[in-house]
């Protein structure tokens, strides 16, 4: 991940937080709600863009959609650190352990479960 460009994507991504939390009120678990979707709305354009061109598979790790992943998956770690609710975490770990897999393997087979884990942190996070 190129620091410069993750550290442009990562303040661009703190900014609408921080908008989100004006506008709907500080509340951790609405800082939560809004980062997971976010980056579920990455991850399906990214698994989508996977999915047309295979052999694009290198390349789509070095993307700036990618990078978003990683930025909101490091920013939505250091969110529910803050939080009292651990509601998620279990998820939260299993999604993790899932992106590191990918990022190690790098092959399409080990893309399977990413999308799942983050579906079960949205279950977990909405009770």
């Amino acid at each position: 991940m190129a620091s410069k460009r993750a550290s442009e994507l990562r303040a661009s991504l703190v900014r609408e937080l921080e908008a989100v939390s004006q506008r709907e009120g500080d509340c951790q678990l609405v800082r939560l709600i809004w980062l997971r979707n976010e980056l579920e709305n990455y991850l399906d354009r990214w698994l989508g863009f996977i999915s047309l061109d295979e052999t694009a598979v290198i390349s789509l790790f070095q993307s700036d959609l990618f990078t978003m992943i990683l930025v909101a998956s490091d920013l939505y770690e250091q969110e529910l650190d803050k939080t009292e609710s651990k509601r998620s975490e279990a998820e939260w770990r299993q999604f993790r352990v899932n992106l590191e897999h990918v990022q190690t393997a790098r092959i399409r087979n080990a893309f399977a479960g990413m999308r799942e884990s983050l579906v079960a942190v949205g279950k977990a996070l909405h009770g």
